[in-house]
This record gives structure tokens, C-alpha cells and sequence, in this order.
């Protein structure tokens, strides 16, 4: 009797262990996921920030090149207008 008794405590005892393992490799698996999805998150905000500098830029170059142009047909830049539509015209004309 005394021998299931002692199988019985190491059984016992196993299971326990067994639930002890499984517990801390569930919690690390979850952490590892969560810092996993973090990242995934960071890497997606600098993506989404990266891609509205990118725009601006290429908005800026198109600035540029308008610029360039307007130069270089002799325009000059307007001041002190209310609006550019005046006398039913889309623009005025010396």
C-alpha cells in the first residue's frame, strides 16, 4: 500500500510540475506575441509617417516645378487680390 501511495505522490507531484511548465510557457508565448505585435505596431506608425513625408515631398517638388514654369513664362505672383474671378473673367488681363 505504501508503494501507491508514494507512485501516487509522485504522480502528484508531476502533474503539478507539468501544470507549473505549461503556465510559464503559455505567459512567455503571450509575451513574445505581444511585444511581436507591439513592433508590428511602431514599424506600421514610422510606415504611415514615412509615406506622409514622402508625400509632402513629392508635393513640394511639384510646388517646384510649377514655380519653375511660372518663372520662366514671365508671371509673377499676384498681391493683394480678393479674387481671381472679376468681371466674369477667370482671370484679369492687362
Amino acid at each position: 500500500m505504501t508503494t501507491y501511495y508514494k507512485l501516487n505522490l509522485v504522480l502528484l507531484g508531476s502533474v503539478i510540475l507539468m501544470v507549473f511548465v505549461y503556465i510559464f510557457l503559455a505567459n512567455f508565448v503571450v509575451a513574445q506575441k505581444y511585444g511581436f505585435n507591439l513592433r508590428k505596431n511602431e514599424l506600421n506608425a514610422l510606415n504611415a509617417q514615412a509615406r506622409s513625408l514622402n508625400n509632402e515631398y513629392k508635393s513640394d517638388q511639384d510646388m517646384e516645378v510649377l514655380l519653375l514654369f511660372a518663372q520662366k513664362s514671365g508671371m509673377v505672383e499676384a498681391k493683394d487680390i480678393d479674387s481671381i474671378l472679376q468681371d466674369r473673367d477667370v482671370a484679369l488681363s492687362p
